[in-house]
This record gives C-alpha cells, structure tokens and sequence, in this order.
C-alpha cells in the first residue's frame, strides 16, 4: 500500500511519522471533544484491544474487537464525563514497511465531581500501539495504555469505567472474540 517507490527512504520516514502524529493528534483531540465521527477515522475497522491495567479480571487477554464497538464504549466511558485532556506524544517509532510500533506518552486527566473527594484524576504512562498503511493513510490498529501511576481520585472514573465495561458487555465482546493475538 506504500507510495514508496522512487522516495528517499529517510524521506519516507519522515512522511510516515508526520501522518502518524497527524493521527494521535486527531484522536487525542476527538476524544476529549466527543467527536465521534472523527475518532473513527483514526482506527482500523477492528483492533486489538488490551484491557487496561486495573480494570480487567486476572485473566483478560487482549482481543481483537470491531472498532465499532471500541467507539460506543469510548463514548459510554466520556458519557458522564463533562472535561478531559489526553496527551499523547509519540517517543519512538519502529517503522517496518506497511506496519508500525509507536510508544508515546500518556497523560490522561479526567474531570468528573462526585462524592469521593477532588474532582481530577490523573493517569500517567506510555501508550504501545500497533499502526497499519491503509489505502485511507495511516490507522491504528491496536490500543494498549501501560499505566505506572495515578494521581488523584482514582474514583472520578469509576462510572466512566462501569460504562465502558458494561457496553463492551452489550455488545457481545466479552464473548465474541473475532481473533485472539
């Protein structure tokens, strides 16, 4: 699917990580304004979903889920939400042909009042996610947040997870796996 050909491979390089950034930039972006049509267009049609740390049983595997539902449960997530801000800036690339790794830092601040104290949770960690070159540029095609800390009321996305969880649920993903890797 590569344009490659007659182009300085460094040169390509160079394209390639622009268009990936123009992606984490989009999603980051989309997410936190609950633009849902736009945070489609920067996955593939499934993806290999790894629970998050701390919200899976003990043995949760990673899956591959149609994205579709992937957006629905996002969308559950921020449902109740009403502010965040996700940071994302990509570290390292690992570009071989049609498919990439890139690590990029993770900030994510959730802003939700409740009950249980402050308002503002803080996860902070790296994101590990697969890319694929698609005939549409570049998609993601996998999604893994690796946590190492929290700051603040971890409570602030209890509902937000509950939400998650439970559409994932609905729609038949804890029981219809497309393919396991």
């Amino acid at each position: 699917m590569s344009d490659a050909e007659g182009i300085d491979p460094r040169l390509m390089t160079l394209l390639d990580r622009a268009e990936i950034c123009d992606v984490i930039g989009r999603y980051s972006y989309a997410i936190d304004t609950r633009d849902w049509e736009l945070f489609r267009t920067c996955f593939t049609d499934e993806i290999r979903f790894e629970p998050v740390e701390g919200w899976r049983r003990d043995d949760a595997k990673p899956t591959r889920v149609r994205v579709d539902d992937f957006l629905e449960a996002s969308k559950a997530f921020m449902s109740e939400m009403p502010h965040s801000q996700h940071i994302k800036i990509p570290v390292s690339f690992d570009i071989r042909g049609d498919e990439a790794t890139v690590i990029s830092v993770l900030q994510g601040k959730h802003y939700m009042p409740n009950t249980n104290g402050e308002s503002i949770s803080t996860v902070i960690g790296y994101y590990r996610d697969k890319w694929l070159r698609t005939p549409d540029g570049w998609k993601q095609a996998s999604f893994e947040e690796i946590v190492f800390w929290h700051e603040g009321n971890w409570h602030v996305s209890d509902v937000a997870i509950s939400n998650f969880l439970r559409t994932m649920n609905e729609r038949g993903t804890s029981t219809h796996v497309l393919s396991e890797t």
